[in-house]
């Protein structure tokens, strides 16, 4: 059990910064596109 929160937790980061840096790159892309 131990070990599947483990591997659950590093999923998540890696997942959260995933989404992260793709929210940053679209805000980013969409500002572009307005200014």
């Amino acid at each position: 059990m131990e070990g599947m929160m483990k591997e659950f937790s590093e999923f998540t980061e890696k997942y959260l910064a995933v989404h992260v840096t793709v929210v940053v790159i679209l805000s980013a892309f969409i500002i572009y596109c307005l200014v």
